[in-house]
């Protein structure tokens, strides 16, 4: 039995107005269902709001930057012109002087351990090398007056600057870990042509001079020595340093764990 909620009167059943007080009469369950909605769409209103306020403070503190740094390193670094294009800042050309000033030689080397280090190989600095000049990918020169380590017989040196180069240094990869026909990328340079870049694949390992050295199809010619090959992580495997001029292609490297050991 229902119950005016205004003056107690009996209702008939489905009666929308009371008979002795002519109040409208609106059902328990009809309000229920209104207050839901409305508190539905209040809790909408606060989640979308929220979700807003959240995104706002995300892009305000570089979080485009973070998204597309985080697209960018599910690339291969062999198909990432940027991160190539990052990778070449710390690779640099030598200029190789004699001591009356003459450039007798150029070569290839790269910014690697320490924020004053550039590695290369001996043969660059080698036979009458009196001074050598630095450039870099953006015009930047500076002199490598020290030299702080080098391996005749794995052609490896070790050259210093006076000051800090300020160049990104470059991360190590496991040059013994590689598999035949994994890509690889070789910045140097060639003839003189500054931080030209070439891709290939890693060929295998060859013996030369009780050394397991790197063999890789990516281009490099004579200048090319002394600068870096590169897995598709983007981190350096080795320091290029030769080819066999009876075939093509057929490229070497020594491994960068050497230079580490050095």
């Amino acid at each position: 039995m229902k119950r005016c909620p205004h003056c107690d009167s009996i209702l008939k059943k489905n009666s929308k107005f009371c008979p002795e007080c002519g109040m409208t009469v609106i059902s328990e369950k009809i309000e229920s269902v209104t207050f839901k909605k409305k508190k539905t769409k209040r809790k909408y209103s606060l989640v979308v709001g929220l979700v807003i306020a959240a995104l706002t403070v995300f892009f305000a503190f570089g979080g485009m930057k973070l998204l597309g740094e985080i697209f960018v390193s599910t690339i291969d670094f062999s198909d990432n012109p940027s991160a190539i294009s990052a990778a070449s800042q710390s690779v640099v050309k030598l200029n190789c002087y004699s001591k009356n000033g003459e450039m007798i030689a150029t070569g290839s080397g790269f910014a690697c351990f320490a924020d004053n280090v550039i590695v290369t190989n001996y043969h660059v600095i080698d036979d009458g090398v009196f001074s050598i000049e630095a450039s870099t990918e953006d015009g930047h020169t500076f002199d490598i007056p020290y030299v702080l380590a080098t391996e005749e017989a794995k052609d490896i040196a070790i050259l210093a600057t006076a000051v800090p180069h300020n160049l990104e240094l470059l991360h190590l990869g496991d040059s013994g870990a590689l598999q035949k026909g994994e890509k690889v990328v070789a910045i140097g340079s060639p003839l003189g042509l500054l931080n030209s870049v070439s891709t290939g694949v890693f060929s295998g390992y060859v013996d030369e001079n009780g050394m397991n050295v790197l063999q890789f199809t990516a281009s490099i010619s004579s200048g090319s020595s002394g600068g870096a090959l590169f897995n598709n992580a983007g981190e350096v495997l080795g320091i290029t340093f030769a080819s066999f001029e009876e075939g093509q292609n057929l490229n070497l490297a020594v491994p960068i764990g050497e230079a580490a050991h050095l």
